[in-house]
């Protein structure tokens, strides 16, 4: 379970475009490879391990088998960071308000939500990620991808592993600090400002919390007021992305976060054009397969690429033969199995063990991703809440 064992000349050739700035219905994009992604994530890896041995011995990255907590947060702070280019479009300066408290932190992952010893292999464990801190990480796709946005990120008074991760990708000379730390509802009189912003910066077109406290049940602040506190540091037509979600497992999260049913906090009416240029964003991301460029590249080395390296911390899709409000979660490779069973009308003797444990799955590859793509797109399409306000 290793893109070691994958030979480099396959990783190389390993096609990946990643949208860098969307302006109306036009995306600009970058391209990568496989290697080249793998070789990112190494780096992550050895910034994260440096920060264990050195600072916090809580945050041992290699608490889990086969890299599962540096590849789960690398990947989706690149899904994060995806989501945001769709969003934003050209509102270039964005200012991040993290709510990272590290010495709340007990691990760089959920455990308390995580099986203990997990294996991503066995279907009945369930991994859950520090939601705050992959969310916190999405500029670091900024700098691998030369990404459009400029990010402004105002840290914590002490130093923590967010200042770590930043400094090492150059973001020192957009560091601010949060005289204390934001609560929803707070407002410069009782104590909450912004220090240190980086003089050559504009006024801010996007303002993101990221996994801020709720308030109790039944308690919620109106988006007007809580962009009230930000606006010193504006455009007058900012807008407030509130990047906050519920302690979910990885399966659960995907499953589960339909509509604004799982949302609460801040109240009002989401931006119209965010909402409607990140729809649009997603028709281009399944067009172009999700960045994985299907056209070009070959299936069976795609397959083995993802299920060894990209997805081998979580090799579960979403699936719905109906419902698809209601989608279940089931094993990537089994499913690629049962599609060349089904593909090729291949006898009752034929199991889906036995065509894993032969490597003979792979061809079943792109009609698995596309199945799963539509899945993916159909639910975003009708999924139509995004808290940015």
């Amino acid at each position: 379970m290793s893109l070691i064992d994958v030979d480099k000349d396959k990783l190389r050739k390993a096609t990946f475009l990643f949208a860098r700035k969307k302006t109306g219905s036009i995306v600009s994009s970058y391209e990568t490879n496989a290697y080249q992604i793998a070789y990112n994530h190494r780096n992550f890896l050895g910034i994260l391990r440096d920060y264990y041995n050195n600072e916090n011995n809580k945050f041992n990255p290699d608490a889990l088998p086969y890299n599962n907590i540096s590849r789960i947060l690398y990947s989706m702070s690149g899904i994060i960071h995806q989501n945001c280019v769709g969003l934003y479009e050209e509102r270039r300066n964005i200012l991040m308000i993290p709510n990272w408290k590290e010495d709340e932190q007990e691990a760089l992952y959920d455990v308390a939500n995580t099986t203990p010893n997990y294996n991503a292999e066995f279907p009945h464990h369930n991994f859950t990620t520090n939601t705050i801190l992959s969310t916190c990480l999405w500029p670091i796709w900024k700098k691998i991808l030369n990404g459009y946005h400029s990010v402004t990120i105002a840290l914590p008074k002490e130093y923590t592993l967010l200042e770590k991760i930043f400094y090492e990708y150059g973001f020192e000379p957009t560091f601010a600090r949060q005289s204390r730390p934001y609560n929803l509802g707070d407002n410069t009189y009782n104590g909450f400002t912004i220090t240190d912003l980086p003089s050559h910066i504009d006024k801010f077109d996007v303002v993101q919390l990221v996994g801020h406290d709720r308030p109790e049940e039944g308690t919620v602040f109106r988006a007007e007021d809580i962009k009230e506190d930000f606006k010193r540091y504006c455009k007058d037509d900012f807008l407030l992305h509130d990047m906050w979600r519920p302690t979910y497992n990885l399966k659960d999260g995907l499953t589960k976060t339909w509509n604004n049913s799982w949302y609460r906090g801040i109240e009002g009416t989401p931006n119209e054009r965010a909402v409607e240029s990140w729809l649009e964003f997603k028709s281009y991301q399944q067009a172009m397969d999700w960045g994985a460029v299907h056209a070009n590249n070959n299936d069976s080395d795609m397959s083995l690429i993802m299920e060894k390296g990209f997805c081998s911390g979580n090799p579960y899709l979403m699936y719905s033969d109906s419902d698809i409000s209601k989608p279940t979660m089931i094993s990537a490779r089994d499913r690629k199995a049962e599609i060349l069973i089904e593909k090729y009308g291949l006898d009752s003797s034929t199991t889906v063990r036995e065509m894993r444990r032969a490597h003979q799955h792979h061809g079943g590859y792109i009609d698995m991703f596309q199945e799963a793509s539509r899945m993916v797109y159909e639910r975003a399409k009708s999924n139509k809440f995004v808290p940015i306000f």
